[in-house]
This record gives C-alpha cells, structure tokens and sequence, in this order.
C-alpha cells in the first residue's frame, strides 16, 4: 500500500504541489484571524433551548447584556455633593446619545415611589411617583442620596449602601450592538471621562464589557506572540537543521497549512473566537513536526539515491505512521465536535481539518520541494548531539522494561488521583489577573453593589394573570 502510494504521489507531485499552493493562495483572504468572534453565538447554538429562552426574554424586556459603569468616590461626601450628582446626570444623559443604547439606568434616571398621606380623613393613600433627581429642587444632595441609599430597589444597583459608589448600567439594542460594540464602548469611554469629577474613578465591567475585552486580548496576543514564535521556531530549525533551504521551506510549507486550515475554517462557517484562536499554534506545532521528520529522512536517503528514490522512500517510510499520528490527533479533536457549546465544536472540527490538511500537504509539498534543492552532503553536526543521548534511552528502556512500566504505572496514578482536584470553573472574571482593569473592577461592583452578573427568571401565565392579587404575592 505505502509503496503503491509512493508511486501515484511521485507520478502526480507536481500537480498536487501547485492544487496545495493554488488552494492556499485563493484561501489567504479568507484565513482572517482579526474578525474576533465571542458574542453569545459563539458559545451556544441558537437552537438551544437557553439561547432561545434569552431571545425571548430580550424580546420581551430588551435583553440582559448590559455595560456597568461603576463611580467610585473619594469619600462619602463627595458622592453626595451637587457636583457629582450633576456629572452622574451628564453621564447618563450622553450616554443616552450613543449609537445602540436603548436606556441608560442611574441615579439620575431613577423613579421613586413614596406614599403620600391623604388630605382628608377618608381618602385613599395617594402614590408619589416622580424622578429621584427632582429631589434636588427641594432637597440637598446628601437627601437624595440618602433617600436612593434606603431604597431596596436602589440600594446596590445604583448606589452602594456605604454612599461612596453610583453605578451607570447601560441597556443596549441588542439586535445591532454586536455589529458597531467596539467603537459604542470607546464612545461611553470618551463621555465618562469627560464628565468624570476629579478624584474619581470609573471602573467598567458587565457581559459586554467582558466580551469586548476578549476580543482585544485575543487580537493583541495574536499580534504580540505570534512573530516571535515564528521567528523563534526558524531559529530552532535552522540549529537544527543548519540550512537556510530548508528551514525556508519547512516554514513555507507550514504557512501553506496555516492558510488550507483558516482558509477551509472560515469556507465551513465556523466563527473564531478566543477558543480558535488555538488552531494556529496547535497546526504549527504539528505541521513542524510532520515536517522535521520528512527533512530528516529525505536528507539521510538524498546522499545515496536519486531525487526520485529519495521521495518514494521517504512516502514508504512515513505516511504510515505520520498518518497514525495525524490520525489519532484529528479523531481526538474531532471528538469534541459533539459538544453542546459552539465553540468547543467548531474547535474540534477545524483543529481536525487543520491536522489531516497539514498531513497531506507535508506528505507531497516537503519531498517534491526538497527534491528540487542543492542535497546537503552531510548532516547537520547536532544531529550527532541525539544519537549518544537516545541510544542510551533506548537501552535502559529495554533493560529495564519492567522498572519503566512501573514508573509509568505510578506516575499515571499520581495524575489520576490529581484529577480529583480540578474544578470546573467558568467564571469570566476569574480568568484575569486581579491586577486586571476587569479584575479591580469585579472588586468593586461586586464588593459594594449587587455584582456584575445577574440571573433573570421569566413567568408567564394567561392574559391578565398579573392583575391578581394572589398572583401578584405568590
């Protein structure tokens, strides 16, 4: 079979070589890893029955992502000044401007209710409904703050019961936020900071705040790690191998996978987000692995055999078990493709494309390439630096067979036993430093108001049913 194989990629390499870099090229405008996905549809299908819950529930009260805009004051009496006050209706006013939000809620938007006795004997209790704000005709600032301070339904949300942090909660039109987020938010940035009163701090955090910021990490690591990577991965390959050749052409055929793999990735519909952006590192690891073992072997069959010899070899020798490797990885990830959560199933299937693509790329477009090349005429001096060293593994492995199996035997329990320590954790916050904008932030909202989360019920009944005083106190 390998030698059959051998045969029909040698009669057909250059075809297959120009079909891998023809495909690469036409895929390259698709391989875009800055159209950074990690909204809601990127974690659940909207098939779901919980994301098909939270779409009836944004239809019916404007949805549940929210930006929290959390002011924090020097002291206690600064909150309660006219001054800030005043900064807090500025705030919420402009905000209000912004492309994409539907309402903005703060002490400046709040309504309170008070009872108001009745004038004569007799008459009915009368409700006074009016804007928290207007207090302010009548009342001092330290009042109305106060009055916010002893409502329940104010205490914690928009104001902390210490009097020393108001918070800005941003409702959005969800339907199109997701499309305009990044400049909308740089928008509410550009307000605050304008409007802020001097000795105080604005601290940002909310689902889309936290899904905005995962988007920026993701695109600012990608650009921050992934030349030195590259450039750190040539250099180790030229240590290894000590030609320029071939360290050129093992990163250009690694780059022709990274393309077929983006490329096909996007071709399929899937979206990349932060759990994607995995693909990369994980195809190049694997396509320079592929690729090291093929130079390796064409370069030890080049010095005694022909061009063509040396190709067939190299396919006879290693598509069998770079195949297994391949193989045994692509199954293991496409494994993940029956997971509930979007992410993790497109994850799956691309980082699977991305391994077979790799595979079969390196198995034509290395010895074809290689076989075009000036053939070094002795290996690279460090090879001899691994010989020594794993011939002397490889005899202590089979002297003692038994003492190795053992180890491994004791390691894997050890590990297994570790399992039993790993908790399931999926709290966004928690996967930042504390020393993090949405760390401090977290601190503050979560230590002095209600938290950034929050957890909606939705109850339905026939029409009318809330007009019933005993549903209304079930």
């Amino acid at each position: 079979m390998s030698r059959a194989l051998a045969d029909l990629l040698y009669r057909w390499r250059r075809l297959l070589c120009g079909v891998a870099i023809a495909g690469a090229v036409l895929l390259a405008p698709r391989a875009n890893i800055t159209d950074i996905d990690n909204d809601l549809t990127a974690w659940f299908s909207r098939d779901d029955p919980v994301y098909q819950e939270y779409e009836r529930f944004s239809d019916e009260f404007g949805g549940t992502r929210t930006l929290i805009v959390a002011l924090e004051a020097p002291s206690r009496d600064r909150l309660e000044s006219r001054e800030a006050l005043a900064a807090i209706d500025a705030i919420s006013r402009a905000i209000e401007r912004v492309d994409a939000v539907d309402r903005v809620s703060s002490l400046a938007t709040a309504t309170v209710v008070d009872a108001r006795p009745p004038v004569r004997e007799g008459d009915d209790t009368e409700l006074d409904v009016r804007p928290l704000i207007d207090d302010l005709a009548t009342r001092s600032p330290a009042a109305v703050v106060a009055r916010a301070r002893d409502d329940d339904l104010l205490r914690g949300d928009l104001v902390s019961e210490d009097g020393t942090v108001a918070s800005i909660v941003v409702f959005f039109d969800e339907s199109r936020i997701d499309a305009i987020r990044s400049r909308v938010l740089d928008e509410i940035r550009a307000v605050v900071a304008r409007e802020l009163p001097a000795g105080f701090t604005a601290h940002y955090n909310g689902s889309l705040e936290i899904t905005e910021t995962y988007n920026r990490i993701t695109l600012a690591n990608q650009a921050k790690f992934t030349p030195p990577i590259f450039l750190f991965t040539t250099i180790a390959l030229f240590v290894l191998f000590r030609s320029w050749r071939q360290t050129a052409l093992t990163m250009a055929a690694v780059l022709v996978s990274l393309l077929w793999t983006l490329g096909l990735y996007d071709l399929f519909g899937l979206s990349y987000n932060v759990l994607s952006s995995m693909i990369v590192p994980l195809v190049v690891v694997l396509a320079i692995a592929d690729d090291v073992h093929i130079v390796q072997h064409y370069g030890e069959a080049r010095r005694t055999r022909s061009p063509e010899e040396a190709f067939k070899d190299t396919v006879r020798h290693l598509a069998a078990p770079l195949f297994g490797a391949s193989g045994t990885t692509a199954l293991g990830m496409l494994s993940l493709a029956t997971s509930d959560v979007v992410a993790v199933r497109e994850f799956g299937i691309g980082a699977a494309v991305g391994v077979m693509v790799d595979y079969a790329i390196s198995l034509v477009l290395m010895p074809t390439v290689l076989g075009w090349l000036k053939p070094e005429t002795r290996p690279a001096p460090q090879q001899t630096w691994f010989t020594v060293p794993l011939a002397r593994v490889a005899g202590f492995s089979t002297r003692r067979a038994g003492w190795v199996m053992a180890t491994s035997l004791v390691l894997t329990l050890v590990a297994v036993a570790g399992l039993r320590r790993l908790d399931v954790d999926t709290n966004h916050i928690s996967f930042f430093s504390a020393n993090h904008p949405l760390g401090q932030s977290a601190r503050v909202i979560d230590g002095k108001l209600s938290g950034i989360y929050t957890y909606q019920i939705l109850l339905e009944g026939p029409a009318d049913s809330l007009r019933d005083p005993d549903a209304l106190a079930r």
